[in-house]
C-alpha cells in the first residue's frame, strides 16, 4: 500500500497525497521559531481521531476550507506507511490503515519532528 509523506518544501510543509502527485500545502509558520508548528498540530489531532484532524484544519492546511470528513478518511485509508520527507515513520499493521491506526502514527509523527 502507499505512503502518505509530509516533506519541507521552501520554507513550509506540504503533505503527498497516496496515489497521487496532489500536493496539499500546509500552514506556512514562522521560520526559525514555530515553522513545524502545523506538523505538530496535525500530529496531535491524528491523536484524537480523524474527526479532530477536520476540526483543526484551519491550524494544519492553508486551504483549510477544502478539508472535510470524507477527505481526511480518503487520504489516511489509502496508506499503511506514514514519511517524513524519504524516511518512513509509522507502518500500519498488516491490514490495517493508517486510518485505523491514526492515533499511533500521530505518536510517531510527533516523535519524529
Amino acid at each position: 500500500m502507499p505512503r502518505l509523506i509530509l516533506r519541507k518544501v521552501g520554507g513550509g510543509w506540504e503533505m503527498i497525497v497516496p496515489n497521487t502527485n496532489k500536493a496539499i500545502a500546509l500552514k506556512l509558520g514562522e521560520q526559525g521559531v514555530n515553522e513545524d508548528m502545523a506538523v505538530k498540530n496535525l500530529a496531535e489531532a491524528m491523536q484524537q481521531g480523524s474527526g479532530q484532524v477536520v476540526a483543526d484544519a484551519e491550524y494544519i492546511f492553508e486551504n483549510s476550507a477544502q478539508i472535510d470528513a470524507a477527505f481526511v478518511n480518503n487520504v489516511f485509508a489509502s496508506a499503511n506507511e506514514l514519511a517524513v520527507g524519504e524516511v518512513v515513520e509509522f507502518t500500519a499493521g498488516t491490514g490495517e490503515t493508517l486510518l485505523s491506526e491514526m492515533a499511533e502514527a500521530g505518536e510517531a509523527l510527533l516523535a519524529a519532528i
